[in-house]
């Protein structure tokens, strides 16, 4: 948003211009948290359960901000610190949302989103790996997959961004299809189906429904990207999108392992990758992220440099040798 002038940025948002900016120019990301503005942030405060963020306004423009979003009483109160834009909204977070799904049209990618009751953060990781040779690939930091944290990585992909990978994450029926509507996703990667949150949805097809909102939410033409053999998809798939399955027996699966190097059948077409892992859950996963890939027309092939995202299988050797696998992520 670096060109986007506070006026547009106030339009995109769908929100109130009480003070312009000083300079001219926009900002380069959105933040929640007032310990984290500085030059270039948008400050967004929300109100949490115990603390309405807006109240810390001004001490995001003192710290240097661009400018702050907040509710209108405490815009105001943000007028009397240091200069910058001052925007009010009734609705701050609906604001964020709005931005975020302005930005995604300024931007104009291939958008993948990437769901699944497990394996989300390590698939979304390893897609951005797969793509990053031939295509500007911004991926969604850790498990940045909410109403909140969805709209906040898309404010944070810079300009030039060819693909943009976003995870997305539910607790009930109904959230995967807002996050869809803020993204609006070209193709959906469901992961896998399993008993999760059943204390709010009750059975695993409930869960099978509420991850394919991301199905339902595809364009005419979109991608759909899921586990081969799942009957508790089949009733959510769509005759004007493309699927693609991948694992045993799938359109995308695995040929032969040999450590480190793996040959997997494309859809047809051999490809052979060398990856730094030899986990079978991370082999299944890079499986959907080559499927999501070659959808949106990359066939990767040889060595992937991987960083997964923290607490997900990563090695550590120790100096009396003993290898440490820090998988101890837990949401």
């Amino acid at each position: 948003m670096r060109s986007w002038s506070p006026e547009r940025v106030a339009h995109a948002a769908r929100v109130r211009l009480v003070s312009p900016a000083p300079t001219a120019g926009g900002p380069e990301r959105a933040v929640i948290d007032s310990r984290q503005a500085g030059p270039g942030t948008l400050f967004i405060g929300l109100k949490g359960v115990n603390h309405d963020g807006g109240s810390f306004a001004p001490e995001a423009l003192a710290a240097g901000a661009w400018g702050v979003l907040a509710t209108p009483e405490h815009a105001q109160a943000a007028r009397a610190a240091a200069p910058g834009v001052v925007l009010a909204a009734e609705d701050p977070l609906g604001a964020l949302q709005r931005l975020a799904t302005a930005w995604r049209r300024e931007l104009a990618p291939k958008v993948v989103g990437v769901t699944g009751s497990a394996g989300k953060t390590s698939t979304k990781d390893l897609l951005q790996a797969v793509l990053a040779p031939t295509r500007r690939t911004f991926a969604s930091r850790a498990n940045f997959n909410t109403e909140i944290g969805l709209p906040l990585e898309i404010l944070g992909a810079p300009a030039g961004t060819e693909v943009l990978v976003l995870e997305m994450g539910m607790r009930g029926a109904g959230q995967i299809a807002q996050l869809a509507a803020i993204a609006e996703p070209d193709v959906a990667v469901i992961v896998s189906i399993g008993p999760v949150h059943l204390e709010l949805l009750g059975a695993l097809e409930a869960v099978a429904a509420a991850k394919s909102e991301l199905i339902e939410a595809l364009p005419p033409g979109g991608t759909a990207i899921i586990p081969a053999g799942e009957p508790l998809l089949a009733i959510h798939l769509r005759d004007d999108i493309t699927t693609i399955t991948f694992g045993e027996q799938g359109d995308v699966r695995l040929l032969a392992a040999d450590e480190h190097r793996l040959e997997i059948d494309l859809a047809g077409r051999r490809t052979t990758l060398e990856v730094p892992f030899t986990q079978a859950h991370l082999r299944t996963n890079l499986l959907a992220a080559v499927a999501a890939a070659h959808a949106l027309g990359t066939s990767p092939q040889g060595p992937i440099e991987l960083t997964l995202s923290p607490g997900r299988g990563q090695r550590r050797t120790r100096a009396d040798g003993i290898t440490v696998i820090d998988d101890c992520y837990n949401a």
